[in-house]
């Protein structure tokens, strides 16, 4: 099933490095709405980042883009399948994932839930739209203890600017809050359109 799809997004950062707005919008709009689809399902991601996306085979123009999710390894219910309830949020359970695109609150060892993979989202579509991510997004040994003496405001102050209101919404949302995707999509929307330096 793979072959038939194209390159993943991580490919296409090594090959042509960064990308057009037109491109960039298109992207982060189908892949929010796939985001959108697992979570009306009942499943959240956990494990957003370029390598688990991939793009339709023949990719001529932006009109022709068709995104996949090609890795659901860590994906996870978080509502019970047949209560429907919300699962309970923990803290300091191991971090698995070592994504330097995780959230903020997933590396300070909470569990995760559909706002974690909208912050996820932002943090990826920053990535492809500056060619890189904050010093703090990048550290290889993730200590849940001293991430979390990181205030929100410290977090958010390496972040560039046209950033910021996008990731301010998801830290707003509380655990078991549905995320409102289309206000999500238009701060993010926003966000690639204004284009502020790191």
């Amino acid at each position: 099933m793979i072959d038939k799809h194209g390159p993943t997004i991580q490919d296409l950062i090594e090959d042509s490095g960064k990308f057009g707005k037109e491109f960039l919008l298109a992207l982060a709009k189908q892949v929010l709405d796939h985001i959108e689809c697992m979570h009306g399902k009942g499943f959240i991601h956990r494990d957003v980042k370029p390598e688990v996306f991939s793009l339709a085979k023949d990719l001529g123009h932006t009109s022709d883009l068709n995104v996949h999710i090609i890795d659901l390894g860590l994906a996870k219910r978080y509502r019970y399948p047949k209560t429907e309830q919300h699962i309970a949020m923990k803290c300091k359970i191991r971090f698995k994932c070592l994504s330097h695109f995780a959230s903020h609150r997933a590396r300070q060892g909470f569990q995760q839930s559909r706002r974690d993979d909208l912050e996820s989202i932002g943090n990826m579509m920053m990535y492809l739209q500056y060619g890189q991510l904050p010093a703090n997004f990048l550290c290889k040994d993730i200590n849940p203890v001293v991430d979390r003496l990181a205030s929100e405001a410290m977090w958010l102050s390496e972040l560039p600017t046209a950033f910021v209101p996008f990731l301010k919404y998801t830290q707003s949302l509380q655990f078991e809050q549905k995320p409102d995707y289309d206000m999500a999509w238009g701060i993010l929307r926003a966000a690639i359109i204004e284009r502020s330096d790191c």
